[in-house]
């Protein structure tokens, strides 16, 4: 959004003009994710809408951890706001997983989120529908990084320090992977 600048503080987005600093807005997480645990995690703007994440604080989630609890209240929420009234326009509803990263494709129409329990899940940004999920390889280590190619036809998963998987977007395929030098 080439007219404002975006700036995610604890359960606020806070929308200023970029010409002139001053608030415009601020965004907050949508009900009934509870403010006090959880924080916005992601923040990407496409077409006049705030796609977000929810995740979880993070001293709320090393508690958990240290109790060896992992439950759904640890997954991210996924939603999109209408940036001009702030109204939240949908919540994406799917496989419950913590998100890592995501993408949007080239046209706009899908979001690819990369998840933490090592799927992809493609998600319909005009529905907010799931779509279709794929299974990573846990060997690869966790994801950090997402993109789809310029013609929208393969998708990218960085993952650990070296490796990178390719997949064919339209029947979901494993194309294969890359992995980097180590070096000693």
């Amino acid at each position: 959004d080439d007219n404002n600048l975006y700036v995610m503080i604890g359960d606020k987005c806070v929308q200023f003009d970029a010409a002139t600093g001053d608030v415009k807005a601020e965004h907050t997480i949508p009900p009934p994710l509870d403010p006090k645990k959880y924080e916005w995690g992601y923040l990407a703007v496409r077409d006049g809408k705030i796609f977000g994440t929810a995740t979880m604080r993070k001293e709320i989630a090393l508690r958990a951890r240290r109790r060896g609890r992992v439950t759904e209240e640890a997954t991210d929420a996924l939603f999109a706001i209408d940036v001009a009234t702030g109204k939240l326009l949908r919540k994406l509803e799917g496989p419950k997983q913590g998100v890592a990263t995501f993408a949007f494709s080239p046209d706009g129409r899908m979001l690819a989120t990369a998840n933490y329990d090592q799927t992809i899940t493609f998600w319909e940004t005009a529905t907010g529908l799931a779509r279709r999920q794929l299974k990573g390889d846990a060997k690869d280590g966790r994801p950090s990084r997402l993109t789809f190619s310029p013609d929208g036809r393969s998708l990218v998963l960085g993952t650990g320090p070296r490796t990178l998987r390719f997949w064919d977007v339209a029947s979901g395929a494993d194309l294969g992977k890359l992995e980097g030098h180590q070096s000693q």
